[in-house]
């Protein structure tokens, strides 16, 4: 009896969140078979043991020289959970590949991965699109269903981790070139036969009939997609580097009500918040019910506010925050207006300041 006590203790310490042990270093090789401007990036996750057949959880990004075999460090892991780790290579000029090893990795014994060796789009692009896949009339497998894939890990890792990098401008002649090519995938991708004439002959001709009209709305969606993510691509690189980080951090804190109130709004802004309330409170205790939104426009970082009561209370009115970053830059990035819900309470100064949970 007292034995299995012990046991419990020890597997309850260990399935502890301070209990992890330090992990031990991955290592990655990279071999394209040609020559490529700058460096991959290599997006290792972990996966985890849990009640629905396991879960994955990221763990970090890191660049790596092609051509280089490196190791790579990482954070803490629960030994008894981790099911192993899964590193995933991406470069604007190779097609992306990923390799997982069920091993857990230990200061004792890293975890080592054979060495990649990445198709580059070019040679893709020299062949016919019916040799890209296993099998025609697979979606996966037809070149705009790749390219949309290939166009959304630049646009929303590669470029901000390249941009965040502690010396970001060394790869910045590099990105014209990325551009080019990447403009070089998009006509390429929608020159090519429509994945809907390469319908699998095995299927009976109402299912010939169901999957090509599945197929034809599908390819047509990201066919529109792709042509968003390349006008994407081309906004954001035609800002510079500080714009991009300025207007990154914004688009960040403009999705937490915590983050807009205390970082994103400026004390002038803060301040229009704080009559807004007032106001709001001087109706209320007239009797005079008070719903009115107010908007402004920050003259200094060119944000946008428009605030309005949702919930009124003495102490903790529920505001609505409208952030609009369309203003900041004269360039089209994709989603640039949120809304988020707080409530502001007032101070025994009489300040108003966002409530805290």
């Amino acid at each position: 009896m007292r034995l299995s006590i012990i046991s419990l203790l020890c597997l309850a310490a260990a399935l502890a969140p301070g209990s992890p042990a330090a992990a031990g270093p991955i290592r990655v090789g990279i071999q394209p078979a040609a020559p490529i401007a700058g460096p991959i990036l290599v997006h290792v996750y972990g996966h985890y043991a849990s009640i629905h057949n396991g879960t994955t959880r990221h763990w970090l990004y890191t660049f790596v020289p092609a051509g280089e075999r490196r190791f790579i460090a990482l954070g803490p892991v629960n030994p008894l959970l981790n099911m192993g780790v899964s590193v995933r290579i991406y470069h604007p000029e190779i097609l992306a590949e990923s390799a997982r090893s069920y091993r857990t990795p230990l200061l004792v014994r890293p975890v080592s991965f054979e060495t990649f060796e990445p198709r580059s789009w070019r040679d893709v692009m020299a062949q016919r699109a019916s040799e890209l896949g296993p099998r025609p009339g697979t979606p996966g497998a037809h070149p705009v269903f790749q390219a949309v894939g290939h166009l959304q890990s630049f646009l929303l890792e590669y470029l901000p981790e390249l941009d965040e990098r502690d010396d970001p401008r060394s790869s910045d002649a590099a990105l014209p070139g990325h551009l080019a090519l990447l403009e070089e995938i998009v006509r390429y991708a929608l020159a090519t036969e429509s994945v809907v004439q390469r319908v699998p002959k095995d299927l009976s001709s109402a299912d010939r009939a169901s999957y090509r009209k599945s197929l034809q709305r599908m390819e047509l969606e990201q066919r529109v997609e792709l042509d968003d993510l390349l006008h994407r691509i081309r906004s954001w690189l035609s800002l510079e580097l500080e714009q991009r980080l300025e207007v990154r951090r914004f688009m960040e804190q403009m999705r937490h009500p915590q983050r807009v109130a205390e970082q994103l709004m400026t004390d002038r802004d803060r301040a229009r918040v704080g009559d807004y309330l007032a106001e709001a409170a001087a109706r209320r205790a007239s009797g005079e019910p008070y719903n009115k939104a107010t908007s402004w426009i920050d003259p200094t970082t060119r944000v946008s506010y428009r605030v309005q009561m949702i919930s009124p209370s003495p102490s903790c009115p529920m505001l609505g925050v409208t952030t609009d970053l369309t203003r900041v830059v004269d360039a089209d990035l994709g989603e640039m207006i949120h809304s988020v819900k707080g409530r502001f309470c007032r101070g025994k100064d009489g300040t108003w300041s966002y409530e805290r949970t």
